[in-house]
């Protein structure tokens, strides 16, 4: 199954191009990719195995992380702002996890060994402390316009929409204020502009092929 970013548990809300507020954005379903594999080392439980995660670095340090209390199938990121949940892989109880909140739910996010960002699957169901995770800095309740969206991974950033020309690099924990992103479907480029792309970047609207990222609770 391929999902598209707003598929985060319902975290952003969805406007047209033309009304884009805050940080929000629309996406059409994306390019079914090769499925991943594993690394070798993970275990067979069930119909999913385990996948490996790397621990969470300071690039991280400012947002609210979960430990799991049990396992939670995964969905990998795909393209530029996608997800794909082929069936395979879990995030074993004791993961941390980083924190995310949508409108109606919470969820959590995590960086596999192979550096390829995770989401949890939480589709058509409550992710809830105490049952499914435990945490320290967790809301009592959904706090969506707390969150700040934030690169999961180094994204490369181009002022052109073929990707020609200089790319522009921001790493993995880079937040994104006041940003706003669009795509018309998968054949088309993913575009976004926010404060940091403006002043790191030095482009007013940029254009990216391999972007991933979330909204994060802080701590």
């Amino acid at each position: 199954m391929i999902r598209s970013i707003h598929s985060i548990a319902s975290m952003l809300s969805i406007f047209v191009a033309s009304s884009l507020t805050a940080c929000s954005g629309e996406l059409e379903a994306l390019q079914d990719p090769p499925p991943l594999a594993g690394d070798g080392s993970a275990i067979v439980q069930g119909k999913r195995t385990n996948a490996r995660f790397v621990l969470l670095g300071d690039d991280f340090s400012p947002y609210c992380t979960a430990v799991l209390l049990v396992d939670e199938p995964i969905a990998s990121a795909t393209g530029a702002g996608g997800w794909k949940d082929d069936g395979t892989l879990q995030a074993p109880a004791g993961t941390t996890v980083l924190l995310t909140s949508g409108f109606d739910s919470l969820g959590g996010v995590a960086i596999q060994a192979n550096g390829v960002p995770a989401e949890l699957d939480t589709s058509g169901r409550t992710f809830e402390a105490g049952i499914d995770f435990t945490s320290r800095c967790a809301p009592s309740t959904p706090a969506p316009n707390a969150t700040r969206i934030t690169l999961l991974r180094r994204s490369t950033f181009y002022a052109s929409r073929d990707f020609s020309g200089p790319g522009c690099s921001l790493p993995a924990g880079t937040g994104l204020d006041e940003c706003q992103y669009w795509t018309d479907g998968p054949t088309s480029p993913f575009e976004a502009t926010s404060v940091e792309i403006q002043k790191q970047c030095r482009m007013q609207r940029a254009y990216s092929n391999d972007i991933t990222f979330a909204a994060l609770l802080p701590y």
